[in-house]
């Protein structure tokens, strides 16, 4: 059996927590996605959730499980898919009755039983392609997709592709990894889930920006999905390159920091009790700011004004999120560029009325990088890849020559 995408159009992927049941009550939502703790500890909530969804995603979490800290987390030590110590690294390296049938059916077992509509498969944080840690990601596939196709479960499969950030200014490396899951498991994969360690859309360097849209695009050939998880607008972007979709919480969870694997953060992340997405700006501002640009949102749950209340400022956050991928399923491929093109324009332009005329700086030097990436990938097809690495090829071997 080939697997394919299984989403037609672009679509933004909301993670649930336990108490954001109301914010998709009487609605259908694309996807969610839900963490599987939450869905352990809060049966009835995420009954609700699971309603409003047309596709239910779990993420197993399994990423924590060779880490001491998980112990600590008793939402996550009460997992029953949770090892009573964490996994050894070479365990999981060398012991097939560990990682195949404890790590990886447990999880897979865990998903189908609690009404997961997909399979995401089991994965660990690696540094890089080098690391053990990516070999066992690599094992955890194969081994997922021989049980179950043993067991007869045709449900979409996903692998999970959780990586160091520095991946992505390599392209020698970036196109191993891409080939690796190409030739191994392209037709027995729906697509990919990607999440990069402490990449901030926002801050990022242009040519880690370029690089993780190289790897969406790249990647999604033979038509397999693409979702980024904890990712901020920068998810657009790539969107309109090439992925299917993106996710995030509604009040934060827009950076994945590997640290957070082995001890608890503090401070982390944005307060989104006191900040409000204004998508027009592509950017989160405090409510003082808001009114003193004199913003006003024409959202259902603003009526022209701003967000009342810290339920109505995640109720608008989706919303907003929601209608935009709407906006972008109604466009072809290169019509989605030149529409995020526009609407940075337009938001850079906003933002300089703004800073003029009332004193500020807010930055926009993020959008003039997003606008980059979409103009460096308007021309991209799945045979590009080979022609730049020919290109590297030649200029390689053209140095050489040159110096002997």
């Amino acid at each position: 059996m080939d697997f394919k995408s299984i989403f037609k159009t672009p679509v933004f992927i909301p993670k649930l927590g336990q108490g954001e049941a109301d914010f998709v009550k009487n609605k259908k939502i694309a996807a969610i996605i839900m963490d599987a703790h939450i869905v352990a500890q809060y049966p009835n909530p995420v009954k609700a959730i699971r309603k409003a969804a047309n596709i239910f995603m779990i993420n197993p979490m399994t990423n924590a499980f060779i880490e001491n800290s998980y112990k600590d987390k008793p939402v996550l030590s009460k997992l029953p898919t949770a090892p009573k110590t964490p996994y050894k690294v070479q365990s999981l390296l060398t012991d097939e009755s560990i990682r195949k049938y404890k790590m990886v059916w447990g999880n897979i077992e865990y998903q189908i039983k609690n009404g997961g509509d997909i399979i995401i498969i089991p994965y660990l944080y690696a540094d890089s392609i080098d690391d053990s840690k990516f070999s066992i990601n690599l094992s955890m596939v194969s081994d997922a997709l021989t049980l179950l196709e043993k067991n007869k479960i045709n449900l979409p499969r996903y692998a999970m592709i959780n990586i160091g950030g520095s991946i992505l200014k390599d392209y020698t490396r970036l196109n191993q990894l891409i080939d690796r899951y190409h030739k191994d498991f392209s037709n027995k994969l729906s697509g990919f889930f990607i999440m990069i360690n402490q990449f901030d859309c926002r801050e990022a360097d242009e040519e880690s920006m370029i690089g993780l849209a190289h790897l969406s695009f790249y990647l999604a050939e033979n038509n397999k999905d693409i979702i980024l998880l904890k990712m901020g607008d920068f998810g657009e972007i790539l969107c309109a390159i090439g992925a299917t979709g993106y996710s995030s919480s509604l009040a934060g969870g827009e950076v994945f920091d590997a640290e957070g694997l082995a001890k608890v953060l503090e401070g982390r992340g944005r307060n989104h009790k006191k900040f409000t997405y204004a998508q027009e700006m592509f950017n989160y501002f405090n409510d003082e700011m808001l009114k003193k640009i004199g913003y006003k949102c024409n959202c259902s749950f603003c009526n022209g004004g701003i967000p009342n209340g810290f339920n109505t400022t995640k109720a608008h956050f989706l919303d907003r999120k929601l209608r935009r991928m709407q906006e972008l399923s109604r466009l072809n491929r290169g019509k989605r560029i030149d529409f995020l093109k526009l609407k940075i324009e337009e938001a850079v332009k906003l933002i300089i009325k703004y800073n003029a005329s009332h004193n500020l700086r807010i930055k926009t030097d993020f959008l003039l990088k997003w606008k980059n990436v979409l103009v460096k990938a308007e021309n991209w097809d799945y045979t590009s890849r080979q022609k730049e690495e020919l290109i590297d090829l030649d200029q390689l071997i053209e140095k050489a020559k040159k110096s002997k």
